[in-house]
């Protein structure tokens, strides 16, 4: 897989997101690192992808700075919600779901309270699409389970990532371990991304400009 869609400037003076789904994916208790040779993510840059991954730029700066961990935001929409906005400028998207690092009590991660905050509002996350800034952890220092454990057995859709995970705390998997398990991956692209992306995360030595 490896499709470029490219797109040329974002009016990002509309208002926020609204949405459709389907899509299925298998749960996954296990989580094992296998032969991913033939798998890769795709690259996608459009306007309504630029827009969702903007809006989980923003949830990441609310994150409260911690030395030993990211600051990340993430959001989930409906299926093909940027294919709707590319469509049709005017379409109001509205997120399921929103998160960001240590929103909830526990040390949780942006993925993970975007996808406790739906389950609590007693909606699904299958087949939604799911924005975050970074690539979704595939181990935890701390021993909790990794966001791409909670992805998966969540049966999201789509992942669409602003940067990969720098090789800082961990050596992070997601990307890999989410296509294994038949969920589409795909690395937003535009002017800029990964910086706004690492932005939130100056508090970290090795990202200080």
């Amino acid at each position: 897989m490896s499709t470029k869609i490219t797109t040329n400037t974002l009016d990002t003076s509309t208002e926020e997101p609204t949405l459709t789904t389907t899509t299925t994916n298998s749960t996954i208790n296990d989580i094992k690192d296998t032969n991913t040779n033939s798998l890769s993510s795709s690259t996608i840059c459009t306007a309504g992808h630029r827009l969702l991954m903007e809006m989980a730029i923003k949830q990441a700066h609310l994150s409260i700075p911690v030395e030993s961990a990211y600051c990340v935001g993430c959001v989930i929409v409906q299926s093909n919600s940027a294919e709707s906005i590319d469509q049709d400028k005017t379409i109001t998207v509205t997120p399921m779901a929103t998160g960001f690092s240590r929103e909830l009590p526990g040390n949780t991660h942006a993925e993970e309270c975007a996808l406790m905050k739906l389950k609590m509002d007693e909606q699904s996350a299958f087949g939604c699409d799911m924005y975050t800034t970074m690539e979704p952890c595939s181990k935890r220092l701390s021993g909790k389970e990794p966001c791409v454990k909670h992805i998966i057995n969540a049966k999201v859709g789509r992942v669409f990532i602003g940067t990969r995970e720098p090789d800082h705390f961990v050596k992070c998997k997601g990307v890999n371990l989410l296509l294994q398990a038949g969920i589409e991956v795909y690395d937003v692209e535009f002017d800029g991304v990964r910086a706004a992306c690492l932005e939130p995360n100056q508090h970290i030595a090795k990202f200080k400009t």
